[in-house]
């Protein structure tokens, strides 16, 4: 198995979450009545969090041709 790109849990925690509050400031924004938004300030709060890891079949392949390399990278869903 190679690891091709990885990033930390932690990392990667907090990359969801400054996703998950950007589309609820959108959400926000969004949902508010009248012709003139007034968000003064708005506070997003995490709760019952989880972790849920998945396994996708992944093939890494490389080639050489005329004396340069190709890599190029298939999941299971794309195919060759």
């Amino acid at each position: 198995m190679t690891k091709k790109y990885t990033v930390s849990l932690k990392e990667g925690h907090h990359k969801s979450c400054q996703k998950t509050k950007n589309r609820a400031y959108i959400w926000l924004r969004r949902n508010i009545e009248g012709d003139t938004q007034g968000i003064s300030n708005a506070e997003i709060k995490f709760s019952e969090e989880t972790l849920k890891q998945i396994s996708l079949s992944m093939y890494i392949c490389s080639y050489r041709y005329n004396g340069k390399e190709y890599n190029f990278i298939a999941t299971a869903k794309q195919g060759f």
